[in-house]
């Protein structure tokens, strides 16, 4: 007689407990993952924002800023969050307007230069001058000052080529002529060869009345060619608010300011001599 073989039958009863354990074990387990994904998000937060880099500031010998203020503009400006400041940007060949806005930023690369919170009286322009060669981790922070009126500031190769309003008064009457800063807005040179202008200025046709000047203008600016063009203007206010005229030009090598050439519109410069 042939004996069947015994078969062990599944207890219903264990096998769903042991699916209800497993259940709890993987939602647990789920929930483990969860929180451990969240601890790891926000360590990694807290040590980001604790790695942050933070922009350093280089002070001039006796420069007088405000601290905070500098630091949280530059900071911004380090990590392109700009959104919430009043701030014009500009690049290239542009002229620099710092009466636009409360901070004026130029960009060349890695090369960068602030205007921050500029402020007129007594026809000047006063106000923190901050630039970096890094792209904004170190920023070297001084003093800034323009002359307010007739003027222009532009960036060329990292030299500053200031146009400003009257800032000489003597034997050649009331004038302003382009000075140049080789030390990132320090100090300011005259740069370029204006004798011939000086003397015409000098004439005492021109001179007979007080309050005539002479400022510059940058024309064009060609870096194909390397040259500047620069005209010379006479006015005479208040009698002739509006009147001015031309009466020199210069074009001017952008790598060394030298005078290339020279046009006396008037034919001025025979009587100067």
């Amino acid at each position: 007689m042939k004996t069947q073989g015994c078969t062990k039958k599944r207890n219903p009863a264990r096998s769903s407990g042991i699916c209800g354990i497993i259940r709890l074990e993987a939602m647990h387990f789920s929930m483990m993952l969860v929180m451990l994904v969240i601890l790891i998000c926000v360590s990694g937060r807290r040590v980001c924002a604790e790695n942050q880099e933070s922009v350093k500031l280089v002070p001039e010998d006796g420069v007088s800023y405000n601290e905070e203020r500098c630091r949280d503009v530059l900071q911004k400006i380090f990590e392109g969050n700009t959104e919430d400041l009043s701030i014009s940007v500009i690049s290239g060949d542009e002229c620099f307007d710092i009466a636009r806005e409360s901070i004026t930023l130029y960009e060349d690369g890695d090369f960068l230069f602030a205007v921050i919170d500029p402020s007129g009286g007594m026809q000047k322009i006063v106000g923190t001058r901050a630039y970096s060669l890094d792209g904004g981790r170190v920023w070297h922070v001084g003093d800034f000052h323009a002359r307010s009126g007739l003027g222009d500031m532009y960036i060329l190769d990292r030299k500053i080529l200031m146009v400003d309003g009257i800032h000489g008064v003597g034997s050649t009457g009331t004038y302003t002529f382009p000075r140049i800063s080789f030390d990132y807005g320090k100090t300011y040179s005259l740069n370029i060869a204006c004798g011939n202008v000086e003397k015409i200025t000098a004439l005492p046709f021109i001179q007979q009345d007080y309050n005539a000047y002479c400022y510059p203008r940058v024309r064009s600016i060609d870096r194909k060619q390397n040259r500047m063009e620069i005209s010379y203007f006479m006015k005479s206010f208040p009698a002739h608010e509006e009147a001015e005229t031309e009466f020199y030009r210069q074009s001017v090598s952008l790598s060394d300011f030298a005078v290339l050439e020279e046009t006396d519109l008037y034919g001025l410069n025979p009587i100067a001599e």
